[in-house]
């Protein structure tokens, strides 16, 4: 499971890493391929060696998780060159799943006063939607928490859809946000997850 990554040269270092143990049984290859957010890119990727590598690792993945922004960098679209719907989001991971992709997400829509997200399966066809409660506060790391879950359902769960990954995942976000916001902290602290783990456990 791959998140940020700074350069060319690591997002060559994980493909080498799956090239030596992919095809392990068990095995999956998970890329958050963190390049921007919210219309914007991130300095990074005005490194073209960069793109290609984050395209080639995404292209390798069972599973990927970009926001809008990065749905658009991935399919050499402008960082603002997204339309945020359930068709247009439908269309972008099915042409990612045609660059290779297996299964992909598309974290941060927003509907109304509403947030989620989307999953397509390119082996079965399944595709949806999961949203929930918009809560007004943005926190650091949220991404990250989503995809760990996510990657925890899929790999500790025998039989666990990616539907079902992903509402546990989107779920788990909104309870800690919601959560931390009653406690006040400053958001740039993130969300508070520890105390609310046990909810994890009990979806098992």
């Amino acid at each position: 499971y791959s998140g940020y990554l700074g350069s060319a040269r690591q997002a060559n270092q994980v493909m080498a890493l799956h090239r030596m143990c992919g095809k392990e049984e068990g095995c999956a290859l998970i890329v958050d391929p963190v390049m921007g957010d919210n219309g914007k890119a991130y300095s990074i990727v005005g490194n073209p060696e960069f793109i290609a590598a984050m395209r080639e690792l995404c292209a390798r993945a069972d599973v990927i998780t970009p926001n809008l922004t990065e749905c658009a960098l991935l399919l050499g679209m402008e960082a603002d060159g997204y339309t945020d719907s359930r068709e247009s989001a439908l269309d972008y991971m099915k042409r990612l799943a045609d660059k290779g992709a297996k299964r992909i997400v598309v974290t941060g829509m927003v509907e109304g006063d509403q947030v989620g997200a989307g999953f397509y399966d390119a082996e079965s066809g399944n595709s949806g939607f999961v949203f929930h409660k918009h809560i007004p506060v943005y926190y650091p790391g949220t991404g990250d928490l989503f995809t760990s879950v996510l990657t925890g359902r899929l790999l500790g769960h025998e039989g666990c859809t990616l539907e079902q990954a992903v509402t546990d995942a989107a779920h788990f976000v909104r309870d800690c946000a919601e959560y931390t916001s009653a406690q006040g902290t400053p958001p740039i602290e993130g969300v508070q997850f520890e105390k609310l783990l046990s909810h994890l456990t009990a979806q098992a």
